[in-house]
């Protein structure tokens, strides 16, 4: 028995299972009869993914958390590192994931389980993003003081409103973080008798002064 073109049982093979889906009438269907179904496929998975979304932001139900961290919406897995019930195993998933917006939901909680998980995390942009932070604690705050990566205290030196992290970074061995600190209005450096520029600043030499080409006029 004919079944039609090989792309058309693998297209009604996609939707065995489904609800309300038969692959009787896709078998040796037309071009444009198979295009309209796909679209309204598309259309409810729009839509399934809508309600995805929103069942990732409120379950506190580990298994479904647990799906959904696998799910192939990025804002779904984003979803899932930012629940507040999501246990502290299933956040090493995100951080590591390959879209950069489902890492850095990671960095933007404040619980200590995630501060941990985003400083041991291979992207530097992820502990970036947690430097921007302001709630953190004395241990979290100390590793990034000292984070190797310069972007990361540079992060910090801009965004943090504790004097002891700016007046520390203020003497950082880097000088664009010395100079991201310099530029917090946390501490007055102006006035600070504890702060010393690392190297003495050097002015421009003054530009060489042009004669004029113009013909002087005889004096008369």
């Amino acid at each position: 028995m004919d079944c039609g073109h090989p792309t058309d049982i693998r297209f009604a093979a996609l939707h065995v299972g489904k609800a309300g889906a038969s692959c009787r009438p896709l078998v040796g269907a037309r071009r444009n009869d198979r295009t309209a179904t796909k679209c309204a496929w598309q259309t409810r998975d729009v839509a399934d993914e809508g309600g995805a979304y929103e069942e990732a932001t409120t379950t506190d139900a580990p298994h479904r958390l647990r799906a959904f961290s696998q799910h192939r919406d990025k804002k779904v897995r984003a979803a899932v590192a930012l629940n507040p019930a999501a246990p502290t195993e299933l956040l090493r998933e995100p951080v590591r994931d390959k879209h950069h917006l489902v890492r850095y939901a990671v960095a933007s909680r404040a619980d200590r389980d995630a501060c941990r998980i985003a400083l041991a995390a291979d992207d530097p942009d992820v502990r970036v993003i947690l430097a921007q932070h302001p709630d953190l604690d004395d241990e979290t705050w100390e590793a990034l003081i000292t984070d190797p990566t310069r972007p990361v205290r540079e992060s910090l030196a801009t965004s943090s409103r504790r004097p002891d992290v700016i007046s520390r970074l203020s003497h950082d061995a880097d000088q664009h973080v010395r100079a991201c600190a310099v530029l917090n209005d946390v501490v007055p450096m102006r006035t600070s008798p504890d702060w010393r520029p690392t190297r003495p600043l050097r002015c421009a030499p003054p530009l060489p002064r042009r004669r004029s080409t113009a013909r002087r006029r005889p004096a008369r």
